[in-house]
């Protein structure tokens, strides 16, 4: 049974293939995130099990300075060392094929429920050391679980970022904060709440912008809130800038909905307003 988490799921999956840095770090760092277990044993948490696990690995393979172990690479390791998935459930079993996969951290959850409430939880396990680095939780809905993984998931992040020597200024690095801006508002559009996603969208930094996603996202809000204005000049800035090629096809369809909505001085106007911004 497909849910709304899923349909997120593989939509958020497009968006962010090939995104920036968004889990900060020292040192790369190789995660080996588990399936997340169905504590209660309640049959109506399989899906939603098995989508936090997606969700999840889908924020932390944003990361560009860390990697996260693939399911073919698993299944591999385990059949070359005739072992089994019910080795997974003993941690001293995890830790030796942590180690075989090559991972230095693993990350275990678990879904119950709290009355109507979704309580989602995980933990970040050093390999070599078994130390829990960071424990975090999160409190939702099903239909929001994309909102609830992504709050577990900045969860885990501070948990981590406590658990670390605080960096001096010179190696303190807005990129993260920047990422978090684009995710919230990445939720909040396919929750059909285009005003917050457009506050978050606005407060992604110049890193974020360079690959012209923000931009994207936020024409798509306002495409949603048929302000077609504000649209097209989100539009034809990227085109401008040549951040527009990866999705030309779209870029332009998307182009023609606002044309036809828009009156023709009010586009000679927004385009004279871009060139002499251009100038500048």
């Amino acid at each position: 049974m497909r849910g709304p988490w899923l349909r997120c799921a593989l939509l958020l999956g497009l968006a962010l293939g090939g995104g920036r840095e968004s889990w900060a770090a020292p040192n790369a760092v190789r995660f080996w995130i588990l399936p997340f277990e169905n504590a209660a044993r309640h049959g109506d948490l399989a899906n939603v099990s098995h989508a936090a696990t997606e969700l999840l690995t889908l924020f932390v393979s944003k990361a560009g300075k860390h990697s996260v172990v693939e399911r073919e690479h698993l299944d591999r390791i385990l059949a070359e060392h005739a072992l089994s998935r019910d080795g997974l459930v003993a941690p001293a079993r995890r830790a030796r094929i942590g180690r075989l996969l090559g991972a230095t951290a693993m990350i275990t959850g678990s879904c119950a429920r709290e009355g109507k409430r979704l309580l989602v939880m995980a933990h970040v396990t050093d390999i070599a050391s078994g130390r829990v680095r960071a424990s975090a939780r999160a409190v939702g809905t099903d239909d929001r679980l994309a909102e609830t993984i992504q709050t577990l998931y900045e969860n885990l992040v501070k948990g981590l970022l406590d658990s670390r020597p605080a960096p001096s200024e010179s190696q303190a690095e807005p990129t993260p904060l920047q990422n978090l801006h684009f995710l919230r508002g990445l939720s909040y559009f396919y929750s059909a709440r285009y005003t917050q996603a457009l506050a978050e969208l606005i407060q992604c930094g110049p890193d974020a912008e360079q690959d012209g996603l923000p931009g994207l996202w936020r024409a798509n809000c306002y495409l949603a809130r048929e302000e077609y204005d504000h649209a097209y000049l989100e539009l034809i800035r990227l085109k401008r800038n040549g951040l527009a090629s990866a999705g030309a096809s779209e870029h332009e369809e998307k182009l023609r909905v606002c044309l036809a909505h828009l009156a023709p001085e009010d586009v000679q106007a927004y385009d004279r307003l871009l060139s002499a911004g251009k100038k500048r």
